[in-house]
């Protein structure tokens, strides 16, 4: 889990009922109340739950993009401390004719990091090591394509996979080491995917 000391103590209790799955979702508020509507407040499709209102809401997609991007911010000015330079969104036509676009490509000297990280609700134990797993694969087929853009030789893509609730997995360590980022960072990224997490349901129970 996150530092939980950065968190004020509202923040800390929602995160709390996110780990325990007792936000006050209609799917929650609905047991035992038969003639509630489970239906989302705000798509209306389906039932409201929390493994719907994160990840899967359509009214909430631009705040999903908002808060990619902020992510992605946070890791290339990281990286950029470390020494490393960075191409955001890169257009590169793969051998079959696709134009893929890796979110970040990092590369110093002869060394090249691919990333593309997500967040992730967390429904099972493997969810954000297969995370981790299907952005490295996606992009080992633009390698050479890369490689001759950044003249690196060394090439290595992989995935940082953040848990909406705040969980991590070791396969993030990987990608840290890649960059030589320090340890301590862990933290900053869990807080973010954390608190933007509660943003949604903010929204969510706003609008």
């Amino acid at each position: 889990m996150s530092n939980t000391k950065v968190l004020s103590e509202g923040n800390y209790t929602n995160l709390v009922k996110l780990r325990t799955s007792t936000f006050p979702v209609k799917a929650i508020l609905a047991r035992g109340r038969r003639n509630l509507n489970k239906s989302c407040r705000l798509c209306g499709y389906v039932t409201e739950t929390q493994a719907h209102v994160v990840p899967a809401c359509p009214q909430l997609k631009d705040a999903r993009i908002k808060r990619h991007n902020q992510v992605c911010d946070l890791l290339a000015r990281a990286a950029e401390r470390a020494g490393w330079n960075y191409m955001q969104e890169p257009r590169v036509r793969g051998p079959d004719g696709r134009v893929l676009k890796p979110d970040l490509v990092f590369h110093k000297d002869t060394k090249m990091v691919v990333v593309d990280p997500t967040i992730r609700y967390e429904q099972e134990d493997e969810t954000l090591s297969e995370g981790c797993r299907d952005k490295a694969d996606k992009y080992n087929v633009i390698r050479t394509e890369l490689c001759a853009i950044t003249g690196a030789a060394d090439f290595v893509c992989l995935g940082l996979c953040l848990g909406a609730r705040g969980s991590w997995t070791q396969k993030n360590d990987q990608f840290f080491k890649a960059l030589g980022l320090r340890a301590s960072l862990r933290s900053t990224f869990v807080n973010k995917a954390i608190l933007s997490t509660l943003d949604l349901f903010k929204m969510h129970n706003d609008i």
